[in-house]
């Protein structure tokens, strides 16, 4: 059976030139080189081409190209995925160039590429390719996963440097958020659940909520009908305390008490066609306007009145004291004032206080005549005020009885609103009665039976006791796998006979050993540690080309001469020969056999160990970097992140 490989991978520069890094499928490929040589970055370049979120192609690499693709081969189909570098400043780009062919044409250089697609789209044709079909990724609990994407397959196929002797984490990417996906999907990777399955899974639980659901609606239905007439009888009490009907006996008739009910989810108030407010604020300000009338009358009558008594007070005072000066008034009136008024003698020449009296008297006489002349028109005024103020004060009068019989009104009007208040939610209740005990009488009981029948169906088919028996056999194939791989490579002796118990659901592994069960840290040493995962990886795509499962068969290793030649001692080749490292050795056996045994599994190893008397290993080596012959040729132009792309 085949799987998909990668046949190679091609770095573009910046100034049109192409950099092929090519492989062998179904074997083993080393690629050897020094410390900061760019070798490690060939798992970034992978992974950012199958959709990472983000570019972490590292230092040189990232800033020499324009540019990054990889060729993917399946039997005679060929699959090209290429996705442009961000510059230094971005993390990432949408921009991606999608080909499939047999051969497939590989753009001899960045300016012959144009992207075609996204980041998404690229991931979704190259799913289909490898006829991966749309499922969610819930698989151990009730609750319904996110989609399974071909990332979450990715741990299966980069184990880097940082996890590859890792104590805790046994997969990249299973010691951050990303745990929880890898674990919901990898049943599905495994073939625990397939798209069938899944989609079944998908439609058992929504035809269990709808199940649910309709339980619950004639569960409802079963209580409204069996409490029908008490609740009846009640609704129609309280419409009887509001005069809505008469009072009903216990055992009136049910057809009647039907009737009743529905009079009263009839029932309507009366319009209201008084504006008491309305009129109210038209009578005060009509009572406004007559109290300022009112008051300006009142000050115009008590005005008269000062005028008239003045008046009367002058006239009194010049009748008093025209009655001392008129002392000619004594005398007849026709003698000649030239002659004396008591002995009627000539008066040769008038004394002045004669002449004064006389003419005081004429002047008091001038104005006695026009206070008296005055007077009518002054009581007139008067007259006429004081018949204003009684003409205003009646209105006055009026008006406020106006005022007080429609606050009367208004208050009436607010207990009737109140009643009706009252009745209108009483017959909103019996109305909800009536239509609730309307469904419960029509409900369909038969749909639950229909659904039950669904269900029984659907779980034949996602049947979770059979799907959790299912990952428990996956689960204990991947153990037996790994434990058989383990007895090959070094391991720390006190544990030699332990057998390796894989945990889907946990993504880890655990040690057993007779009734001690021991997880991967307790064990100690890195090359227990690389032991446990190289022995994981090479067990899951046992299982992974045994089911014919859409992961590819790659592997690729980033130095797996780490706990024997760390990078902060040994940053050069490390050239091994003899029986020299004879542990380290014994992984390289064990892979170069497993890649001969299954056929379809391709392995590539990041490597600054070489093996220069081991034959087929040196037939591996691929390529050999050195600090003067690095990945990315020397002329090759950088961008940097102060220039831009």
């Amino acid at each position: 059976m085949s799987r998909m490989q990668i046949a190679a991978i091609y770095l573009y520069s910046h100034h049109d030139q192409r950099l092929d890094l090519d492989f062998d499928l179904s074997a083993v490929n080393v690629l050897v080189g020094v410390s900061y040589s760019g070798k490690s970055s060939l798992i970034e370049v992978i992974d950012y081409c199958l959709g990472a979120s983000q570019c972490h192609i590292p230092g040189v690499v990232r800033e020499a190209t324009s540019w990054v693709g990889v060729l993917w081969r399946n039997g005679k189909s060929d699959i090209l995925l290429c996705r442009r570098v961000p510059p230094p400043s971005a993390l990432s780009s949408e921009e991606v160039y999608f080909s499939v062919g047999a051969p497939v044409e590989v753009p001899a250089v960045a300016s012959a590429i144009t992207a075609n697609t996204n980041r998404d789209g690229g991931l979704r044709q190259f799913e289909q390719a490898l006829k991966m079909g749309v499922i969610a990724g819930e698989t151990f609990t009730e609750r319904e996963g996110t989609r399974i994407s071909f990332r979450h397959a990715i741990p299966y196929l980069l184990q880097s440097d940082d996890v590859i002797i890792n104590k805790s984490t046994l997969l990249r990417g299973a010691n951050d958020e990303r745990k929880l996906s890898i674990s919901d999907s990898l049943p599905y990777f495994l073939g625990a659940v397939d798209e069938k399955t899944a989609r079944a899974e998908t439609k058992l639980r929504q035809v269990r909520t709808q199940r649910d659901k309709e339980a619950r609606r004639i569960d409802a239905a079963d209580k409204t009908l069996a409490g029908d007439r008490d609740r009846a009888l009640g609704l129609l009490t309280e419409a009887a305390q509001l005069q809505m009907v008469t009072a009903v006996a216990d055992d009136v008739p049910q057809d009647i008490l039907t009737t009743l009910l529905q009079r009263v989810s009839g029932w309507a108030t009366s319009p209201d066609t008084v504006g008491e407010q309305d009129q109210l604020q038209s009578l005060y300000a009509t009572e406004r306007d007559l109290r300022q009338q009112y008051a300006i009358a009142r000050r115009q009558l008590d005005a008269a009145n000062m005028v008239i008594e003045s008046a009367v007070g002058y006239s009194d005072a010049v009748e008093r004291q025209k009655s001392r000066l008129d002392v000619i008034g004594y005398f007849k009136s026709d003698v000649e004032r030239d002659a004396c008024p008591v002995c009627n003698g000539s008066i040769h020449e008038k004394t002045p206080s004669l002449s004064n009296i006389e003419t005081a008297l004429g002047r008091l006489q001038a104005e006695l005549s026009d206070v008296e002349r005055d007077r009518p028109k002054i009581d007139e005024y008067a007259k006429g005020r004081s018949e204003d103020l009684i003409r205003i004060g009646q209105e006055l009068e009026t008006v406020r009885t106006r005022i007080a019989a429609v606050i009367r009104e208004s208050e009436e009007a607010s207990e009737r609103i109140g009643l009706d208040e009252r009745r209108l939610r009483v017959a909103g209740r019996v109305s909800y009665y009536l239509e609730d005990r309307t469904s419960a009488e029509v409900i369909d009981r038969s749909r639950i039976e229909k659904l039950e029948a669904e269900i029984q169906e659907l779980e034949q088919i996602a049947d979770p006791e059979a799907k959790a028996e299912r990952i428990e056999a996956l689960q204990t194939q991947v153990s037996i796998h790994a434990t058989e791989l383990l007895k090959r490579l070094p391991f720390d002796p006190n544990y030699r006979a332990s057998q390796i118990a894989f945990n889907a659901r946990q993504i880890s592994i655990r040690f057993v050993l007779g009734p001690r069960v021991m997880q991967m840290r307790d064990i100690g040493g890195d090359e227990s540690y690389l032991s446990g995962h190289v022995a994981t990886l090479l067990a899951l795509h046992r299982v992974f080309a045994d089911g014919q499962r859409p992961v590819p068969g790659v592997i690729v290793f980033d130095q797996l001469s780490r706990p024997f030649f760390p990078a902060d001692a040994f940053q050069g080749e490390v050239e091994v020969r003899g029986d020299d490292r004879d542990d380290l050795k014994r992984y390289f056996d064990v892979i170069f056999d497993e890649v001969e045994q299954q056929k379809s599994l391709q392995v590539i190893v990041l490597e600054h160990a070489l093996f220069a008397d081991a034959p087929r290993y040196v037939k591996a080596v691929k390529k050999r970097w050195t600090l003067e012959n690095r990945l990315i040729p020397p002329d090759w132009p950088r961008v940097l992140a102060s220039q831009g792309e």
